[in-house]
C-alpha cells in the first residue's frame, strides 16, 4: 500500500497577516509540502512563510496560474 502526500501551492502577494496561520493550518490538515509563491511581496510575507515551514518560490509577475506553473 502506497502512502499518499498531500502537497499545496499558495499564491501569494503582501499576506504578511494570514500566511503563516494558512500554512501552519495545511500542514495541521496533513500537507507534507506547502510551497508558497511569493509574487513580489514588499513586506514579510516570504520570512513568515518559511517560518512557518513552507517552501518560498518567487515569481515576479502576478497572477494564480503564474504561480501554479512556477
Amino acid at each position: 500500500m502506497s502512502e499518499h502526500c498531500l502537497a499545496a501551492v499558495v499564491p501569494a502577494w503582501n499576506e504578511e497577516a494570514a500566511i503563516a496561520d494558512v500554512v501552519r493550518g495545511l500542514r495541521a490538515a496533513g500537507a507534507c509540502c506547502v510551497a508558497v509563491v511569493d509574487a513580489g511581496s514588499t513586506d514579510a510575507t516570504q520570512r513568515l512563510a518559511r517560518e512557518a515551514g513552507a517552501l518560498v518560490l518567487e515569481e515576479r509577475r502576478r497572477g494564480y496560474g503564474l504561480a501554479c506553473q512556477a
